[in-house]
């Protein structure tokens, strides 16, 4: 009975380990995209998530008439950053790869008029 709870013991572990450095290497790949084939553009806070010590924000930019949402974690909840405008990384190999700059916010309005523009046209 105690070699089956440890045998248990080990598959778990195994199988964390496991999840967890694979997605440590899977954003590190998508990290290395980005920078490889970066281009940058605009997106728009949509959203935003929190739980106990961290949370992250739901965001929508284009790219060659498509259009991408995604959530990306932050250190906090991202409160009061909904509705406003943020510079984002994108390859333009894999478009679906982006990384937000919360520290690049984007306060042109004729910038932000071309953005809004735009997405109601591709999302119609």
């Amino acid at each position: 009975m105690a070699l089956k709870k440890y045998l248990i013991s080990i598959i778990v572990l195994i199988v964390f380990c496991v999840l967890f450095f694979g997605g440590l290497i899977n954003t590190k790949i998508e990290a290395d995209n980005i920078e490889q084939n970066k281009h940058v553009t605009i997106a728009k806070i949509t959203n935003t998530s929190s739980k106990r010590r961290s949370g992250g924000v739901y965001y929508i930019y284009f790219f060659a008439n498509s259009v991408y949402t995604t959530f990306e974690s932050t250190a906090d909840n991202g409160r009061g950053l909904v509705g406003k405008y943020f510079e984002v990384n994108i390859s333009t190999k894999n478009p679906e790869y982006s990384m937000i700059q919360l520290d690049k916010e984007v306060t042109n309005t004729s910038s932000i008029k071309e953005f809004n523009t735009t997405l109601n046209r591709l999302k119609q």
